[in-house]
């Protein structure tokens, strides 16, 4: 499975995915930080990537962006 860790996974998520023998990415080593949460989707879908995240979503209409993620096939847990 390809991962990828956006900027709120922790680095040592990396760390011990690698050890699994996982193929992981992070944004950090990427050149993506500070990149929206949309691009990053896109990368991550451009690459057949799973994306990794830690959010904690409120409830907030400012977080339309996890609603389009949805739509487009994330599973936002």
């Amino acid at each position: 499975m390809r991962l990828q860790l956006d900027e709120n996974a922790p680095v040592q998520w990396l760390t011990l995915l690698r050890e699994l023998k996982q193929d992981a990415v992070h944004v950090l080593h990427q050149g993506w930080a500070s990149s929206s949460d949309k691009e990053i989707f896109e990368h991550a879908i451009e690459e057949d990537r799973v994306l990794l995240t830690y959010n904690k979503f409120k409830r907030d209409p400012d977080r339309r962006d996890a609603l389009s993620a949805m739509l487009q096939g994330a599973l936002v847990v």
